[in-house]
């Protein structure tokens, strides 16, 4: 399939990073769902960067850094380097349903990592929604966002039956 082909390549030739280009989709939920850069993102080891058909490179100011709080401080060392090359501002975004229990505020941890990492452009939000990608996309929409940073994790047996989203 193609997803592996590109993996086993990008391991092979030890590669940092698989670039795609999508194409005619619109929205978070078109982008992940049915697509090849999905495929390949969901099998990948290693960071996958898509780009959107007519993306214009104007430098990148501000990273939305979308996370389910299961990882963070070992996501954020991973996107650290790429925005301290661009003197780019981090916003760390999680969106809570408001069903669930309050769990880690993203402002203290956007606290924390300032100090931790000694980067100082760092801020935190929590959006309630009772859908993930559309609070993401909320976010994304409030306008000056350049890029969206996001890991995929592997889940258990358990968490693959029960989740919800």
């Amino acid at each position: 399939s193609l997803e592996q082909t590109i993996n086993r390549n990008a391991m092979e030739y030890h590669c940092d990073l698989i670039v795609m280009g999508t194409k005619g989709k619109s929205g978070l939920k078109k982008t992940f769902l049915g697509n090849s850069a999905a495929a390949v993102i969901r099998k990948s080891a290693i960071p996958v960067l898509t780009v959107p058909e007519m993306a214009f490179f104007n430098g990148i100011n501000d990273i939305v850094y979308a996370t389910d709080m299961i990882n963070p401080e070992q996501e954020f060392d991973l996107l650290l380097p790429l925005a301290k090359i661009f003197d780019t501002r981090i916003h760390i975004v999680h969106v809570h349903r408001p069903d669930a229990e309050p769990g880690t505020d993203p402002a203290l941890l956007a606290q924390n990592f300032k100090i931790k990492f000694n980067y100082a452009k760092i801020e935190g939000r929590n959006i309630m929604n009772t859908d993930v990608k559309a609070g993401i996309e909320e976010y994304l929409k409030s306008g000056g966002i350049d890029m969206l940073c996001v890991f995929s994790g592997k889940r258990n047996f358990y968490e693959r039956i029960f989740e919800k989203s």
